[in-house]
């Protein structure tokens, strides 16, 4: 019985975040198809121009960003993944993991 209210909880919460999702645009390419129709991009893009604001990103990176809200995450390479404040280009944190953070202890040889 308390197994089922459990479920039965965390499926209402779900079904009742659902609608806030579907508000935001989140995502690559927002809906998958990669068109805005109300769109009006620049056709001249210098270091100067058509610039809102840089952040100096902790590596190199050719990851496309994704938007959440006022988020935008990116990954730094090799191994780190930043999240930026969409307003101003502030980092607001930023997590790096090696590659052994992702494998058992027990796999790796001393």
């Amino acid at each position: 019985m308390k197994t089922r209210l459990i479920c039965l909880t965390v499926l209402v919460c779900l079904l009742g975040s659902s609608g806030l999702l579907a508000q935001q645009t989140v995502g690559w390419r927002t809906d998958g198809t990669g068109i805005y129709a109300d769109a009006t991009p620049p056709t001249k893009w210098s270091t100067e121009d058509h610039i809102i604001w840089k952040t100096r990103m902790p590596d190199w990176s050719n990851a496309t960003p994704v938007v959440v809200g006022d988020r935008i995450f990116v990954c730094a390479e090799p191994t780190t993944l930043v999240c930026v404040r969409a307003s101003d280009g502030e980092i607001l944190w930023q997590r790096t993991n090696t590659y052994l953070d992702m494998v058992d202890p027990g796999e790796v040889d001393n």
